[in-house]
């Protein structure tokens, strides 16, 4: 079967993996925000077994993430469900859902989001995360105000060209707005190509 295929998320899988394996510990049910192709939602399912795997998407996006995750044979990876950040708040995303999840996962997200979705979307991280949960949120963060690199500076200029309301998000901004919803950065965790993963606790 042909399936969708992303570079990014090719060459990042085995080291974000070395992080899930380390914070994703007990079994549980992951639900995996903006999963996009499914190439995460099926490296990480058939590698951590203890691990139920939710992926979902937006809903035009859905087409995509199901091509990449039907058929897999893996069945600790759940067929994929529609979550909008933006079509409706984060309770309403909530109820749609119908459960609460052990571990959030999401992987270049936050900088393709206007600014007012990031803050909704930890709402929802939050609504949908049970208490001492984990969520792991992999990309590009600014640190003080500042870009790490120069290729971030130029991601970030190309993101803005795309869409004027996207960006490279600040981590001191993140923090506060998590506090606000009751999400702890707890550990910031450097990875290859100026990418980091906040791990937030609930």
């Amino acid at each position: 079967m042909n399936r969708p295929f992303a570079e990014s998320a090719e060459q990042n899988k085995q080291v974000i993996a070395e992080v899930v394996n380390k914070y994703f510990v007990e079994p549980g049910v992951v639900l995996e925000i903006g999963a996009g192709t499914g190439q995460h939602a099926r490296y990480f399912s058939s590698l951590f077994s203890h691990l139920h795997w939710w992926p979902s998407e937006v809903p035009e996006q859905m087409p995509v993430l199901e091509q990449g995750v039907c058929d897999t044979g893996i069945d600790n990876l759940a067929n994929p469900i529609p979550l909008s950040i933006e079509l409706s708040d984060s309770l309403e995303n909530a109820a749609r859902v119908e459960r609460s999840f052990d571990y959030i996962f999401t992987a270049n997200t936050l900088h393709i989001m206007s600014w007012g979705l990031v803050v909704r979307l930890l709402q929802l991280a939050s609504d949908l995360l049970d208490a001492g949960g984990i969520f792991l949120s992999y990309g590009p963060y600014n640190v003080q105000g500042k870009f790490t690199s120069d290729s971030n500076a130029r991601f970030d200029q190309w993101l803005k060209q795309r869409d004027a309301a996207s960006g490279i998000r600040d981590l001191d901004s993140l923090r506060q707005e998590g506090k606000f919803v009751g999400l702890e950065i707890d550990e910031i965790i450097e990875m290859p190509a100026n990418n980091k993963i906040l791990v937030w606790r609930k």
